[in-house]
């Protein structure tokens, strides 16, 4: 039964009779546009061997998020390297491959750029 305005469906079971309400909302806006560039610090950390890297873009642009060592070698092939629009964004980072250690990702959009450490802990 599809519900298309606010009402109720009552369900009986022997003499006891159970409503359930269903109501129809406003739509939740969507979040608004950050007003700066971000990149938030990996979680969790240190991590085996997956974690995430969040950031904030404040304008669309060019993108690209690399994990380097500590002397800032690209060590693994380069997690973002795309056109993305303004807006929160999250990526998986998968160290499955790697060494325990200290790593560096590095988040470059326009002329923003910014560099976190995290641990690899196996």
């Amino acid at each position: 039964m599809t519900l298309t305005s606010s009402g109720s469906i009552h369900l009986s079971e022997d003499d006891r009779e159970t409503a359930v309400v269903l109501k129809l909302g406003a739509l939740a806006s969507a979040p608004s546009t950050p007003k700066e560039f971000a990149l938030f610090q990996n979680y969790p950390n240190p991590f085996n061997p997956l974690t995430v890297i969040r950031y904030r873009l404040s304008v669309g642009g060019r993108v690209t998020l690399k994990i380097v060592d500590i002397l800032g070698r690209e060590v693994v092939a380069t997690l973002v390297d795309e056109l993305m629009d303004e807006g929160f964004k999250s990526v998986q980072f998968d160290a499955t491959t790697l060494a325990s250690g200290v790593y560096y990702y590095r988040l470059t959009a326009g002329s923003f750029t910014d560099l976190k450490k995290m641990v690899l802990l196996r």
